[in-house]
Order: structure tokens, then sequence, then C-alpha cells
């Protein structure tokens, strides 16, 4: 017995000591959550798609939240770590001054369970752009027109009309300036003028985004190099230190077979092959080294001296 009773104490010492090395420095999302950031820094999880959480010195701000239920049906995640996968629990965000996005109405950037989290978190703000016509009192809301500006909370937001519909949101906050574009995407050539004016809108202005994140394919891998181009032409024009495409089918494989640029078909593949393509078509290395892989969903950044490094 005693034999037994030694080798299970070391086997726990040896478990024990496996889980504290394979725990990760940050701490989980729980930690980096209350992580104190300088005000030039953010750590920003994807959520899928176009979605993502930033957490910046003194502010959360969620763009675009990715299937977060129903209002009437709404039943929080089971874990406080839920944004390590790719989920929003808002009673982990309750003590944080949150600020939600929203730049359409699409059923990928919009669900009506985000009214549910004012029931958990104190501080909680709503900005749209798009109108979702919610009279009821506690349904409040800040309705932002394209090409308006305004300060909510302390944040300075300037709107773009997206070239497909909703708004793109250019955001000033905590010594960073983000600009998401939402569902702004130069489909095809013939709306190149239309993509290029809200970019020039915001160049006239002086945005330099530290982040900017930009769609880079429709639907399901559906890439043509007009989407591309647009790409390269924000780049040339607002110069943001790193560029994030997003709208990647929540970082998984997309329902469509891949086109190469020339139109080609090609085997089906996955996110990481169609980011990487978009990467060896970038027009320098010094554009390519703006691109950061996004992964799957869940994945965490720390945005520091004008890097994004996985963390």
């Amino acid at each position: 017995m005693k034999n037994r009773a030694s080798w299970i104490a070391c086997a726990g010492a040896w478990l024990a000591a496996s889980v504290a090395v394979a725990a990760p420095d940050t701490g989980g999302s729980a930690a980096l959550l209350q992580r104190e950031l300088a005000g030039n820094e953010a750590v920003i999880w994807y959520l899928g798609q176009d979605s993502f959480a930033i957490k910046t010195r003194n502010h959360l701000l969620i763009f675009d939240p990715l299937s977060p239920g129903m209002e009437n049906s709404y039943a929080l995640p089971k874990s406080a770590d839920a944004l390590a996968d790719g989920l929003v629990n808002p009673e982990a965000l309750k003590d944080l001054d949150v600020v939600v996005f929203v730049s359409n109405m699409a059923d990928t950037h919009y669900g009506t369970g985000i009214w549910a989290w004012r029931r958990h978190i104190r501080k909680i703000s709503y900005v749209f752009g798009w109108d979702p016509i919610i009279n009821q009192d506690n349904h409040e809301y800040f309705r932002l027109r394209p090409r308006t500006q305004r300060t909510i909370d302390g944040i300075d937001i300037t709107t773009i009309q997206a070239d497909t519909h909703g708004s793109g949101f250019l955001v000033k906050v905590d010594g960073l300036v983000l600009f998401h574009g939402g569902s702004h995407i130069q489909l095809e050539p013939g709306l190149k003028a239309r993509f290029n004016s809200e970019i020039d809108f915001l160049a006239a202005r002086g945005a330099r985004p530290d982040i900017a994140f930009l769609e880079f394919q429709a639907g399901a891998g559906n890439r043509p190099p007009s989407i591309a181009n647009g790409i390269w032409y924000a780049e040339q024009k607002l110069a943001p230190r790193v560029i994030v495409p997003m709208g990647a089918m929540n970082g998984e494989i997309p329902w469509r077979e891949r086109r190469t640029p020339a139109g080609q078909a090609a085997a089906a593949t996955t996110y990481e092959t169609l980011i990487k393509d978009l990467m060896a078509e970038a027009p320098s290395a010094a554009v390519r080294a703006k691109l950061v892989e996004t992964g799957k969903r869940g994945s965490v950044f720390l945005y520091r001296d004008g890097k994004l490094a996985r963390l």
C-alpha cells in the first residue's frame, strides 16, 4: 500500500507539473480582459467571419457579433472563457465598458441575442450602421448614417457607406485608430469608383489606422481580383500599420471550390490557402508583412508597437 500511495503521490505531482507547463501564459480570456494596457495597446479576439472583440485600455469593443443567439431564448455560454471559443459571455464582461458595433443587418453580422447582454453588462452601448427600427425602451441604440462623425462614450466614430450595404466604422479610442470596413468590398471592377470614394473620404480626414479589418472574400471562397485590388487601394490611401483580412467563413473550409485569380477552378481549399493566395498577390513585401492570418475562431492577439502578435 505504501508503494501504491507513493506512486499515486508522484503521479499527482507529475500531472500537476504537466498542467502547469501546458497552461498558456496569457491566463485565458478572463485574465486578458482584466489586463492593464497602455494607451496604444489592444488585445484582440477573432470571433469568426467579420466579428472581433477588442479590449483597449478603457473599453471593450465588439464588432459584428457572430451567432449571439435569439433574444427571447437567450442562454449564457457555459464558459467564462468563452472568447477563447469565439463566443461572447456577457457575464464575463459585466464590469467592463462595452460598445457593440453592428455594421449591417445580415445574419452573420447581427443577431437579436445582443440585446440580452444588457441584463448582465452594467455599461453597454450599441452603435448601428443601419436602422433596425426598434422602438422599445430596452432597445436603445445609436444609429450612425454613412459619412457621419459622432463621439460616444469618449470614442470618436466616423462612418462610411459600405459598398454592399450598411456602414464601415473608423474608431479612435484610447490612443488607437481602428477601421472595421463591415461589408465594404470591391466585388467587381465596375464598383471601383464607389469603393474608392469611401476610402478617399477617410483619407481626406487624415485617417491612419493602426489596424484595418477588411473583407477579402465574398460568400465562401469567392475571391475575384477586384476584392484584393480594393484592399491594396485602402492600404495605399490609409497606410494602416496592420491589415486583418476578414470574412473567412469562420476560418474553416469554404463551401465552394477555390478560384484562382484568373477564374479557373482550383482544388477545394481551406482558409489558410485563401489567405496565403492573398499574401502572394500583395504588391510588395512591405504590404505582405502587414497582412495577418486570423486562423480559427477564438484566436487571440496582442497589438503593440505597430505589430499584431498571436498570444
